[in-house]
Formats: C-alpha cells, sequence, structure tokens
C-alpha cells in the first residue's frame, strides 16, 4: 500500500532524476562563455650549475617578462623541490633561498623586465665509497596580480664531493698488462717471417 509520504517522496525522487540533468548541462554550457585572462607576465629559467655534495651554494636566476599591454604588479614567487633520482638520489639540492629580486609589486610596464635570484644549496658531504650524482626537479612559480600564475621546473644536478679523475689501482694494473700483452706480440710477430 503506497502512502501519501512515500508518494510525494517518490515525486520528489523522480522530479529531481529528470530535473538535476538538465540543471547541470545548462549550467555547464555557460562555463565556456567565461573568458579566461591569457598569461600576462613569461618566466625564463637560467642556467643551472653543476653543484657539489657539500659545496657553496649556487646562484639561480628568474627573469620574468611583461607580456601584456599594460603594467601590472608580480605579487608573489614560490618554488617547491618536486623529485630527487639520478644514479644516487642522496645527492640532492638541500634548500632554495630568495636572495634578491628586482620585481615590483606593483608597476612593471609593458615589455619590461625583472628577475628574481636564489641561492641553491647542496646536501652536506658525506663518505661514500661510489662517485655519482643526483638530480633534483624543482618548481618555481610566478604570480602576477592579473591573469594566471606561470611556472617553470628547472633541474638541477649534485655530485659526490669527491669525484676526481684519479683512477683506480685495479684500471692501472688492467692497463699495465695489456701494455705488457701488446709488447710481448709484437716482439712474437717480429721472429716470425713473413708476419706482417
Amino acid at each position: 500500500m503506497i502512502t501519501r509520504g512515500k508518494l510525494v517522496t517518490s515525486w520528489f525522487c523522480a522530479a529531481a532524476f529528470v530535473v538535476g540533468p538538465i540543471v547541470l548541462v545548462s549550467s555547464s554550457a555557460f562555463a565556456d562563455a567565461i573568458p579566461v585572462l591569457p598569461n600576462q607576465i613569461s618566466v625564463t629559467a637560467g642556467a643551472t650549475q653543476l653543484l657539489e655534495e657539500g659545496g657553496a651554494a649556487a646562484v639561480f636566476g628568474l627573469t620574468v617578462k611583461n607580456v601584456s599591454a599594460q603594467a601590472i604588479g608580480i605579487t608573489g614567487v614560490g618554488f617547491m623541490i618536486i623529485k630527487s633520482g639520478g644514479p644516487d638520489p642522496s645527492d640532492h639540492v638541500m634548500g632554495i633561498m630568495q636572495t634578491a629580486t628586482t620585481c615590483p609589486k606593483n608597476n612593471l610596464a609593458a615589455n619590461a623586465v625583472c628577475t628574481f635570484t636564489f641561492d641553491v644549496t647542496p646536501v652536506p658531504g658525506g663518505s661514500e665509497p661510489d662517485l655519482d650524482f643526483g638530480m633534483t626537479s624543482t618548481m618555481f612559480t610566478v604570480t602576477p596580480n592579473r591573469g594566471p600564475s606561470v611556472s617553470v621546473t628547472p633541474r638541477f644536478t649534485v655530485r659526490d664531493d669527491h669525484a676526481s679523475v684519479t683512477p683506480e689501482p685495479a684500471t692501472l694494473t688492467l692497463l699495465a698488462t695489456g701494455a705488457l700483452g701488446m709488447a710481448a706480440l709484437k716482439k712474437l710477430l717480429r721472429g716470425i717471417p713473413n708476419a706482417r
């Protein structure tokens, strides 16, 4: 038996089932009509230097250009370490610190350029027996006072602090054995007629 409360609830659910998609479709159609402000700035990452584990911080720069037709302001810059990898992920960037900027909070003229400067610090030196390196991917995001934020993702390489070019003793032994073998072969071939 259908009671009055159940009948009203059933009709309400049926109406919501039919009307809900119509409301969603009509409101989502307006989302495409809202204009999206294009990028007002371009951001270029400076060259990344090879960092040495336990070494001094390297200077890294970002160049920001106002690509809009009017003056804008730069409200901030953010940065984060995304991922450490490479043959030895323990060789990575330990910290990033902003040290200077020429970017104004207001009135960066059209086509004008400003910069952000950072110190990028590698991890302290370790006592690793192997000679390897690690890579750290970072993301720097610059936010203007109008328009979307723009990001760049430079990668820093950190090598071991004792990465010299001194060969190991086994390598020197192998090289000497090869040289002696070549000398013995030449002497042997010299004694055989028509061996040239």
